[in-house]
């Protein structure tokens, strides 16, 4: 008798501790959830301040800047003059560039939650439409963000149409 009674009590004692256990365990996981949301917009921003200052640099003709400032990857990839020269293309055949970026930081939650707990993702691609009154142009960047400040580590342009041009898509 008393051996079920102690049997009954521990059984009791289990259940309320893994009750306890799963209750910590998801509010644990609801405040990781919000701090991946925080940490995706400081990131957003940082990018979207980025790209709008790249711009600004391309506008004022301070190309070498843009270069001096990029990430040593992409210095390591293409020397300064050909990169400047690029730059200097882009800015005659699309100025004046825009003075807004629209970026987007699409994680998955499980990527968020390893960011947030320190398994650090540095890299981010970004891509926009810039345009002229002759075309339309996907701008693409790819970016190294550590703390609030991002790194240039790739530019390209991939033209989308002459125009005028509509672009259809499919449902």
């Amino acid at each position: 008798m008393i051996y079920k009674e102690v049997r009954v009590k521990y059984l009791v004692l289990n259940i309320k501790y893994m009750q306890i256990k799963i209750l910590v365990s998801l509010l644990l996981s609801f405040s990781l959830t919000g701090c991946v949301f925080d940490e995706n917009k400081r990131i957003e921003q940082s990018l979207e301040k980025s790209v709008i200052e790249f711009h600004r640099k391309l506008n004022d003709e301070r190309f070498k800047e843009v270069y001096e400032q990029a990430d040593e990857k992409l210095k390591s990839q293409i020397p300064e003059d050909i990169f400047v020269a690029q730059l200097r293309q882009i800015r005659t055949q699309f100025y004046p560039l825009p003075d807004k970026a629209y970026v987007f930081v699409d994680d998955e939650i499980v990527d968020g939650l390893k960011r947030t707990i320190g398994f650090k993702r540095e890299n981010f691609s970004t891509f926009q439409l810039i345009g002229n009154e002759k075309e339309v142009t996907t701008e693409m960047f790819e970016w190294t963000v550590k703390g609030n400040e991002a790194k240039l580590l790739s530019y390209k342009i991939d033209p989308v149409c002459k125009k005028p041009c509509g672009i259809a898509i499919k449902k």
